[in-house]
């Protein structure tokens, strides 16, 4: 599924946080990643697509400065934080950016009955993956 994000600057403007965990709320519900956002007159555009991996963090913020540099060192920090930027827009003579850190894969265990005995009785395991890098192993 696809989504679209209609944001009022003046929104934002007057509580990044709350939007941002709004955005991220969506993003979680419907198993969405932000592919990239624009503005359009006064609201930001942010649009969503289908995602493997869960967002861990949205945050949408003001950069500190606007000259190229000011904001490529932003950029850099954050990247060097985790988080990557996916969108960038000028409003209220200011810069902001949409930044976002993707939760790490993990592998979870989840026996499916029987006990596991050592010394000469064979067990047999079947290994199921999901598309969460998640697998059962269950006797068999």
């Amino acid at each position: 599924m696809f989504r679209q994000l209609n944001i009022l600057l003046d929104d934002l403007a007057l509580d990044e946080r709350g939007v941002s965990e709004r955005i991220k709320s969506v993003l979680d519900r419907s198993r969405l990643r932000i592919a990239g956002a624009g503005k359009a007159g006064d609201r930001l555009l942010v649009f969503c697509e289908p995602a493997e991996t869960r967002t861990a963090v949205c945050r949408i913020a003001p950069f500190a400065g606007f000259s190229p540099d000011e904001l490529l060192a932003e950029v850099r920090g954050r990247y060097d934080a985790g988080f990557s930027t996916a969108a960038v827009w000028e409003y209220g003579g200011q810069m902001w950016g949409i930044f976002v850190k993707e939760e790490k894969s993990r592998v979870n265990f989840h026996w499916g009955g029987g006990a596991v005995s050592f010394g000469f009785t064979l067990m047999l395991f079947k290994m199921n993956w999901t598309n969460e890098t998640n697998f059962d192993i269950m006797q068999a």
